[in-house]
């Protein structure tokens, strides 16, 4: 059982971890969200290793990356992964009245309540002109990030590259994938390649905390948090509602 006023935040990759981590850190998400020490088994992994706590009447909330999902499917993947998972003939209740959607699983005389949060940015016109992305994940993000000058110069190792530099060699690599009939990247792979390119060796995670860190101090607090939108509300929303659904169905 989680401990009391918990929340506990199940993600796909060590990444996510880090970047709940660095936004907790620097006074942007609640205290009551408590990131698992694992991640879970892929996306079709986040649901199922929510069940035991929610069976116990605990609190969960699944980070999930948007990918090619709309905004208001999460609703829609919460039901089916929880009928999946939770079966037939579990006491359901789900609200799509809002972003992010929740749920209460009844388990017996206890009352589970899971709430998903998406993370990505389809909307991010700067992203959508310089790359055609194949998929919307939590590195778009930190590509937006890596993009400001202020945070490339923040990063010791990434500071002797020029940072135009680095971002037209991505735009280059990023055509070329289009231009041969490859398939579209995302930016977790434009990370990557930006990582190659600036020789900067250091895993997602580390690659994660460099740049929230140095964006936090070359911006300051507010920006950091304007540049997270919507993924500092919709996690804060969901907090709320999970805290605020205490004793009664979601």
């Amino acid at each position: 059982m989680s401990e009391p006023g918990s929340i506990l935040v199940l993600f796909e990759g060590d990444d996510d971890r880090q970047v709940l981590r660095s936004l907790q850190g620097a006074g942007l998400l609640p205290a009551s969200l408590r990131p698992s020490e694992q991640r879970s088994g892929g996306l079709t992994g986040l649901v199922r290793d929510a069940m035991p706590l929610l069976r116990q009447g605990g609190r969960a909330l699944v980070l999930r990356d948007l990918d090619d999902m709309s905004r208001d499917g999460s609703g829609a993947w919460l039901e089916g992964e929880l009928q999946r998972e939770a079966g037939s003939g579990a006491g359901l209740v789900l609200s799509r009245s809002m972003p992010p959607p929740a749920a209460s699983v009844q388990s017996g005389p206890r009352t589970g309540r899971v709430a998903a949060v998406a993370a990505g940015l389809p909307d991010d016109e700067d992203l959508r002109k310089a790359y055609v992305l194949g998929a919307f994940t939590m590195d778009d993000y930190l590509l937006r990030l890596a993009r400001i000058p202020e945070v490339w110069a923040g990063v010791s190792e990434c500071r002797p590259l020029d940072h135009a530099l680095a971002l037209c060699k991505l735009a280059e690599v990023a055509a070329l994938l289009v231009q041969n009939g490859l398939p579209r990247a995302g930016s977790k792979q434009l990370l990557l390649y930006l990582r190659g390119i600036a020789r900067f060796e250091v895993s997602p995670a580390e690659f994660a905390r460099r740049f929230i860190d140095a964006a936090q101090q070359a911006l300051g607090r507010e920006r950091l948090r304007a540049l997270f939108q919507p993924l500092v509300g919709d996690l804060q929303t969901a907090a709320t509602t999970l805290r605020d659904s205490n004793g009664r169905d979601c």
